[in-house]
């Protein structure tokens, strides 16, 4: 008997991308599931999400000095970006790997539209609130037909679960839709370049990953923005346009690209640790 999906993907992110593997698990069956994880969309939810930022405030007010006679204030905006970052940050990545490391046309490489479906995620969280580790269930009894190519898996992903996921996030918290979108651009153009793909490669994806203001035309669908549209400066070296807002949080530096660190203020302007 060979492989299953699940173990390919899964040794697939453990010789390309062992950081990423230690985060995003692919499983056969609930069972395998620690007590800890939560159904994404149950995640993304009023059950589950104020208080997942509760506790990620917590950890910031923590990195204050206990001399401060009052807990810290923490940006809610600056909370609810920094946790969509670590969130897409351990997402993202696995998902680019398998769709651009994997064998065209694959058992493995079609099983990718499984991930589209958000009833198939799950999320561990860390002690802190964050995102620790996903678990995707990819049922070995079911099939995938062959996609139309890369970038109509990319796109399927696009429109049916990292959209959904922004739209939930931006009403849950404070954070507007095109700062979380802002966010999986970043990701995405710096893990394309993480992937040691040929240049030409590469530079098309951009061209159709980034350049594009609408996702490919379908049969009987209204055209779809795409979200990743003018979210990066793409012909300058820092491609930043939006500013995250980590610079907010307690004993946080800004980003080494930050767009708003345009006099070499970078560290400056962080909140005191106390």
């Amino acid at each position: 008997m060979g492989m299953s999906i699940a173990s390919e993907l899964n040794q697939l992110l453990a010789q390309k991308a062992a950081f990423y593997g230690e985060h995003f698990k692919a499983i056969e069956s609930l069972e395998q599931l620690p007590q800890e994880a939560i159904s994404l969309n149950s995640v993304l939810s009023q059950a589950h999400y104020p208080a997942l930022l509760q506790q990620f405030a917590l950890s910031y007010q923590a990195k204050v000095s206990t001399t401060c006679a009052t807990k810290p204030e923490i940006d809610a905006r600056a909370l609810h970006s920094m946790w969509s970052q670590w969130f897409f940050g351990l997402q993202l990545p696995p998902l680019l790997l398998w769709l651009f490391a994997s064998q065209p046309g694959s058992a493995l490489n079609r099983a990718i539209a499984a991930a589209a479906c958000s009833g198939n995620w799950y999320l561990e969280p860390f002690d802190n609130g964050r995102a620790e580790t996903f678990y995707l269930l990819l049922d070995a009894d079911v099939s995938h037909p062959a996609p139309a190519g890369q970038l109509a898996s990319w796109e399927s992903l696009l429109d049916q679960l990292l959209i959904p996921i922004v739209e939930r996030l931006a009403e849950l918290g404070p954070v507007p839709s095109k700062l979380h979108f802002s966010h999986q651009a970043y990701i995405v153009h710096w893990y394309l370049g993480e992937l040691s793909l040929p240049v030409s490669w590469r530079q098309q994806l951009i061209r159709e990953m980034f350049e594009q203001a609408e996702l490919q035309p379908r049969i009987d669908i209204a055209p779809i923005a795409h979200p990743f549209w003018r979210k990066l400066r793409l012909k300058q070296q820092s491609p930043r346009i939006a500013c995250c807002l980590r610079h907010k949080l307690p004993c946080t530096q800004m980003c080494a690209d930050c767009p708003l660190d345009k006099d070499g203020r970078k560290g400056k302007g962080q909140k005191a640790c106390g």
